[in-house]
């Protein structure tokens, strides 16, 4: 998986093991983190050991509002 956000926060990293038979390893290969962290939007891209993929952004439209609001 490879993700980068807007201000330049990336990470690229592999995951090992099944999830359904005791998990998953997550080895970090790359990353680099801004003092202010992952600023929206964010792109993910995946790909599976049977060369699948998916690509897809984090932005904040992405979100419901779940705040409360008190009357």
């Amino acid at each position: 998986m490879f993700a980068v956000s807007q201000n330049g926060c990336v990470v690229a990293a592999r995951y090992e093991g099944n999830p359904l038979a005791g998990g998953t390893k997550v080895h970090v290969f790359a990353e680099h983190m801004e003092d202010t962290g992952w600023n929206p939007p964010i792109n993910c891209f995946f790909v599976d050991g049977t060369g699948r993929s998916e690509a897809f952004k984090i932005d904040p439209e992405s979100f419901s509002d779940t705040s409360e609001t008190t009357h």
